[in-house]
């Protein structure tokens, strides 16, 4: 049953991001040895030594893990005062962290904020493999709107808005692309919506989003 809850799960989340899953698996996979002859092994008449072993494994793994978070986490601190520095830091970081999405998504930030798009895009792609979630989706379709890839932006922005209906940003950045390739009637459409659509958590930028597309919409069709 554990096994088809882990499995089920999968189809719809990330349950290995999470140590207890890992735990309850290898659990669950000892369990049906212990219980199979076919499986069991004859040179182990319990667990007794899997057990410490892997534990000792963990907290080794663990310890370097930790040690690697510590220099990403000192890294994304000293961006704010030396970019090129902390850039260069996590250029260095890269080849022991690449299999960590939170890291890569960190590291694509730092070059979208540089600039650096086709890079921050790459790493992206590297990202969703591991990990494709809402603010993945946000980062990539601003960073294909810089590089003036509106359909592909426009994309992004929308499988955003699916994976978090509640939101408004994803909406406002669909609006604001189309606003800046000149398609008004689409535009005008997702104005309608936005300022059509109900507030579950006021905000300022709430606020401001319909505030902005309110002016947009009466400007638009004061002009024609």
């Amino acid at each position: 049953s554990c096994l088809i809850v882990i499995a089920v799960f999968s189809f719809f989340s990330y349950p290995f991001c999470y140590p207890f899953t890992w735990v309850v698996l290898v659990y669950c996979v000892a369990e049906l040895a212990r219980r199979s002859k076919e499986i069991f092994t004859p040179r182990f008449s319990s667990l007794s030594y899997f057990f410490p072993i892997c534990f000792g494994l963990g907290i080794g793994m663990n310890g370097v893990l930790y040690y690697r978070h510590q220099r990403w986490y000192d890294a994304s601190r000293l961006y704010e005062k030396k970019p090129q520095t902390a850039i260069l830091q996590y250029q260095d970081l890269y080849p022991r962290l690449q299999n960590d999405p939170y890291f890569l998504y960190n590291y694509a930030a730092i070059h979208y904020e540089e600039a650096h798009y086709n890079e921050c895009l790459q790493l992206l792609d590297e990202c969703s493999k591991r990990l494709n979630d809402y603010d993945v989706q946000m980062l990539k379709g601003l960073a294909l709107r810089n590089l003036n890839l509106y359909d592909e932006s426009l994309n992004c922005f929308q499988c955003a808005s699916y994976m978090c209906p509640s939101k408004f940003m994803p909406l406002y950045q669909a609006f604001e692309t189309m606003v800046l390739c000149e398609r008004k009637d689409k535009a005008i459409e997702l104005c309608k919506e936005i300022m059509e659509k109900p507030i579950k958590v006021d905000s300022e930028q709430v606020k401001y989003i319909k505030v902005k597309c309110s002016v947009y919409y009466n400007t638009f069709f004061i002009n024609n």
